[in-house]
């Protein structure tokens, strides 16, 4: 897994993504003593956890703390998750937040009742000043809330974070008292959640002895010294927990992206842009941060690029539509003309073949991680004098090319986030019923030699060569984590960087993964 070289690059990514996050951040004295204080508990001693111990603790609790980072939708992931867990109780759970002030229960009560649209709710608790952080990362959260019938309890107050504590811990005792066999799941800022502050606070105003699980998400320095295990679960303590399921650099990323949509124009309300559209647009950084990971990736590689190669290209998003429709005009091919279309009209993210010219439909660091590694493959095939004519020649070479690309570019992804998930052979076997395109997938796996594609257009190859290129880069990741950084940079110039790509090649290079590694088996992570 590229070892020191990945731990070197990730160390490189975040110290350039959290400098320029945390400059945006205004001085407060306060919040600078909490952040101290924050610091000083992370730096104690702390071990290797499992998901049986942390269930445990967060069904047994009276009070479940998570901290939230505002602007990182993974952090909302692992509530969601908490919450599913917690739903299973008979008696069921409270959940209590920090983003909708205490003033505004009546809104929220209604909003969960469905009398109010998700527009009126955020206007009637004067969201967009009072809390701004991007509401569709919650929305998701009232999704499940709403179809489970789950109580839930508006936390935040005026005055200072000391306060606004205070305040806190006196209503979850109120709520506790009223509920004593519900848990409370408490989603506040992550500052708010360390051992001295609220949890202290519940015990110095209760003469009821109350369990509490305390989770920590993704902690810097337990993910950069545990970077080769992909570990989830670690404890500081028997109630105590830190969930690593992302790379510190994309939560800096994340805030980097919120702050500078709000420098550029102070007045764009961006959770109701994303409401109204379901579109992140981009900001004025993206170039930047693409050119960044995409030298990060060549030179963990030690790929033969120079920076006036990488440097060329060009990303588009919605917004540019209409230019990539003219382009799409002007194929003379038919064939390739739909196929084109239908990724424009479907919102899929695209380049034209041998072009640096990227359409993303939806903006998402993810997707800029994914996109590096198409843009490395397409440099690296020019120089090899890669023939991109042949590609639409037939079916076979079409679907052939396009696996490698998304096989690589998936790889490449999971160096720069090991924790990034797809579908495995368990989801297109369970679900291939509901997602006949998971049909197809499965011939695919199961083929020993070329299946008829001759019911296939292009488009549909595409999007099995995509599924495929993922999960088979999954399988490869596995079976190359422990290799050198040369035994894994040899494989990725022999297999990737070649000059015929076929559909020959497809098959021996499955058949040389199914044989290192018992696919069927590998399971997807939960957390």
């Amino acid at each position: 897994m590229l070892n020191s070289h990945l731990k070197k690059l990730h160390w490189q990514l975040t110290e350039n993504l959290k400098e320029k996050a945390l400059g945006f951040e205004h001085f407060s004295p306060q919040i600078s003593d909490y952040r101290k204080e924050q610091q000083y508990y992370y730096q104690r001693n702390y071990e290797l956890s499992h998901e049986r111990e942390f269930i445990s603790s967060i069904i047994n609790s009276d009070f479940i703390m998570i901290g939230d980072i505002h602007t990182f939708d993974q952090n909302i992931r692992n509530v969601l998750r908490v919450m599913r867990y917690l739903n299973q109780n008979r008696s069921g759970f409270i959940l209590g937040i920090e983003f909708v002030h205490y003033k505004n229960q009546v809104q929220l009560d209604s909003f969960l009742k469905n009398q109010m649209t998700d527009l009126e709710f955020l206007e009637g608790i004067n969201y967009h000043d009072s809390w701004r952080f991007p509401w569709n990362h919650y929305k998701i959260l009232f999704e499940f809330i709403k179809k489970h019938n789950i109580e839930v309890v508006a936390l935040n107050s005026d005055g200072n974070i000391e306060e606004r504590d205070h305040f806190c811990s006196q209503k979850l005792l109120e709520i506790k008292k009223q509920s004593p066999q519900k848990p409370i799941l408490l989603l506040f800022g992550e500052l708010h959640i360390i051992p001295n502050k609220i949890p202290k606070q519940l015990t110095l105003l209760s003469p009821k002895k109350y369990r509490t699980t305390i989770i920590h998400q993704n902690i810097d320095h337990i993910y950069f010294e545990n970077i080769q295990s992909s570990q989830v679960f670690y404890k500081f303590s028997r109630d105590e927990f830190c969930l690593i399921n992302s790379p510190p650099w994309l939560k800096y990323e994340s805030m980097i992206y919120w702050y500078e949509n709000l420098v550029d124009d102070p007045d764009f309300d961006i959770h109701e842009y994303i409401l109204d559209t379901g579109i992140k647009v981009f900001s004025s950084d993206i170039d930047d941060n693409f050119l960044f990971l995409n030298k990060q990736l060549v030179q963990a590689l030690q790929l033969d690029l120079e920076e006036s190669e990488i440097s060329d290209f060009n990303l588009y998003d919605h917004k540019d539509i209409q230019f990539f429709a003219k382009k799409i005009k002007l194929q003379k091919d038919k064939k390739i003309k739909n196929f084109y279309n239908d990724l424009l009209v479907n919102q899929e993210s695209f380049s034209f073949l041998n072009q640096a010219r990227y359409f993303i439909s939806n903006y998402s660091a993810n997707r800029l991680i994914y996109l590096s590694g198409i843009h490395l493959h397409l440099l690296m095939l020019k120089k090899k004098k890669f023939e991109f004519k042949k590609v639409y020649s037939n079916k076979k070479r079409f679907f052939a090319y396009y696996f490698f690309v998304y096989c690589h570019s998936y790889l490449l992804s999971k160096f720069i986030n090991p924790y990034r998930k797809c579908d495995l052979f368990a989801e297109f076997r369970d679900m291939s019923e509901q997602q006949p395109l998971y049909k197809k997938v499965l011939v695919f796996i199961e083929a020993e030699e070329s299946p008829s594609l001759s019911r296939l257009n292009f488009l549909s190859l595409y999007r099995v060569a995509k599924i495929l290129g993922s999960f088979i880069g999954e399988l490869v990741y596995e079976v190359m984590r422990n290799q050198s950084h040369q035994e894994l940079r040899e494989f990725i110039f022999n297999h990737f960087y070649n000059e015929e790509l076929s559909f020959k090649n497809f098959l021996s290079f499955k058949s040389l993964i199914f044989s290192q590694i018992d696919y069927k088996k590998i399971k997807k992570r939960f957390f």
